[in-house]
């Protein structure tokens, strides 16, 4: 069963994509500990992180960074979102992908499918 870290300061929006993913047959988590990430995606190992670019005390996009320069996290796909277009920033801190809010359920697990399955960038 493929795991899922969602990184979203919004709960409601947490809460739903983690309904939608244990109904896709996904193990979905959240984390709320936004500066020990790091720690967390070495200690959870999961199979793709779907972060919110703008959280409230905290710039996805630097998470997304420190992230990528830590080789063990090199390679695990990263989805970011926004209710901006932040598409052009997320890859240049290497996003792997980037999905537009509001955006559709299939379009998000045909996203997360594509990039577990190593379809990605």
């Amino acid at each position: 069963m493929p795991k899922v870290l969602i990184i979203d300061d919004d709960e409601s929006i947490t809460s739903l994509l983690i309904t939608l993913l244990k109904l896709e047959g996904y193990q979905a988590f959240e984390s709320r500990d936004w500066a020990g990430i790091p720690g967390i995606l070495i200690d959870e190992n999961p199979d793709l992180v779907l972060m919110d670019c703008i959280l409230s005390d905290r710039n996805g996009l630097e998470i997304l960074a420190e992230i990528r320069s830590n080789h063990v996290l090199a390679d695990l796909p990263i989805i970011m979102t926004s209710g901006i277009d932040l598409s052009d920033e997320s890859k240049l801190n290497g996003a792997d992908g980037f999905l537009l809010k509001p955006y559709s359920p299939d379009l998000l697990l045909e996203t997360i499918k594509n990039h577990i399955s190593g379809g990605g960038k």
